[in-house]
């Protein structure tokens, strides 16, 4: 069994995220990510002014409670012009441009509606570790 005492999992977010960008995409399926879900589950948002974004920055890992948390720049997609109208479910993370798929996850505040020339998707990116006992 792997451990990661406190301390490491500071430092393995702060590793992690100095050597590796990760891109955050918005899906439009009206899905709930699972254990099982692959990249093509997931179907991109494709409006015309849309693409992945990177963070750019990553607070320190801090250690609160046994959990180690980072937090991202906040990301924002805004809709320049409508060509069909799309609704946001949750966004998914890959390690490059276009895959492999690390994470994915559904909006808890519901989906978004992307039917106006304005319209936002707003998401702070945050990680935490943590450890579980047996």
């Amino acid at each position: 069994m792997l451990v990661v005492p406190y301390g490491g999992s500071v430092a393995v977010f702060n590793q992690f995220l100095s050597q590796f960008s990760v891109y955050y995409h918005l899906y439009i399926n009206d899905l709930t990510p699972t254990l099982d879900s692959v990249l093509s589950d997931f179907v991109e948002a494709s409006y015309p002014s849309y693409g992945p974004q990177i963070v750019q920055q990553w607070t320190d890992a801090v250690l609160v409670g046994g959990v180690a948390a980072t937090y991202g720049d906040p990301l924002l997609w805004t809709v320049g012009s409508v060509v069909v109208p799309q609704t946001v479910y949750g966004y998914y993370v890959t390690g490059g441009p276009t895959g492999p798929l690390l994470w994915a996850e559904l909006r808890e505040l519901g989906p978004v509606p992307l039917d106006t020339v304005g319209a936002r998707v707003y998401l702070t990116p945050a990680l935490t570790l943590q450890s579980l006992t047996a």
